[in-house]
């Protein structure tokens, strides 16, 4: 029987986060340890009368980087470049079932690959801007990721599924009302010029004069709950210091200064 916050937090994907509509083309990715969510958000298409496709990802990734070639690594698959310029909608569950398993590859190899993804990104990120294409991340709990929080298995589902709202009775109703509440501070902080961030081992000032503040209220990560902007670029002067351990493509990175 499939959890009933599953069933939920699709739902929200597809009828809020992304808003599918009839005969558009939908894109889902993830894992395939995150098959019970990927396969509530196909059915969520379905009802909608959309057009869903499913590229499951097994954890290959390893694999890939410890034996690939440089014209393999550098290779741009004709396959992606075709979806990424014709779906209307991108959606990709987020379901790490090992998130150190490239800390001992070659940081080059995976620079390498990135480097040759411009393209793919540079066109995903023209639809995007045009509003012809639109996507979402979201996320599916597996005991790997539970591990690094430091929960059981299930703690961590709790704690996914109550980010994301999708504990509640109507979710939509929930990420509607925090889109209301941020959008009236986002209009309070598009009249602001200067800010300073104060904090243990932490004074950083910048300008923020004319940016303008961009509400996240779920549409593009689910959980969400943020507002953002970007400084002037030469504007940042001060200190800061990371202390929390962060994993970047799949290495682990400590202490940053």
């Amino acid at each position: 029987m499939v959890d009933p916050r599953v069933e939920k937090l699709a739902k929200l994907c597809v009828q809020y986060s992304v808003e599918v509509k009839p005969k558009e083309e939908v894109l889902i990715g993830g894992s395939d340890l995150a098959m019970p969510l990927i396969h509530e958000i196909y059915k969520q298409c379905l009802l909608q009368e959309a057009y869903p496709m499913i590229i499951l990802q097994p954890d290959i990734q390893y694999t890939f980087f410890k034996y690939a070639k440089e014209h393999q690594l550098t290779f741009v698959s004709p396959l992606e470049k075709f979806l990424i310029e014709n779906i209307d909608v991108s959606i990709r569950v987020y379901c790490d079932p090992n998130p150190k398993r490239l800390t001992n590859i070659d940081p080059a190899k995976i620079r390498m690959h990135a480097a040759a993804g411009r393209e793919l990104t540079e066109i995903f990120n023209r639809r995007t801007a045009e509003g012809k294409l639109r996507w979402t991340l979201l996320p599916y709990p597996v005991s790997a990721q539970a591990q690094e929080a430091g929960m059981s298995l299930t703690e961590y589902e709790d704690f996914v599924y109550s980010s994301c709202l999708a504990d509640k009775d109507d979710p939509v109703a929930e990420w509607r009302r925090i889109h209301e509440k941020q959008e009236k501070i986002c209009k309070y902080l598009n009249g602001v010029s200067k800010l300073r961030i104060v904090g243990e081992d932490t004074d950083v000032s910048m300008s923020v004069e004319g940016r303008k503040w961009i509400n996240c209220d779920g549409k593009y990560n689910m959980p969400d709950g943020e507002f953002l902007t970007a400084p002037i670029e030469d504007s940042v002067e001060g200190t800061i210091r990371f202390t929390f351990p962060g994993i970047v493509a799949g290495r682990e990175v400590e202490d940053i200064k």
